[in-house]
């Protein structure tokens, strides 16, 4: 079993390693991260599009969504 499965099956985020503590947020490509996290993420590629974290896929963050997550 590798790391991604390992963190999915625990229900932790795979860039913190902690459990969901908050709500988590899916990506396209079906990978979760905690809120504070995927705030990182959105805040350092100051894009509506952000790549993940773990397989670089250019996921789509809707403006209603970021409102969500910086909230």
């Amino acid at each position: 079993m590798n790391t991604t499965e390992q963190s999915q099956e625990r229900a932790e985020c795979s860039v913190c390693y902690e459990e969901f503590q908050d709500n988590k947020y899916v990506l396209e490509c079906t990978h979760a991260f905690c809120k504070g996290c995927i705030m990182k993420v959105c805040e350092t590629q100051n894009d509506k599009h952000i790549d993940c974290p773990l397989c670089r896929h250019r996921s789509y963050i809707p403006e209603a969504a970021i409102d969500t997550i910086n909230h």
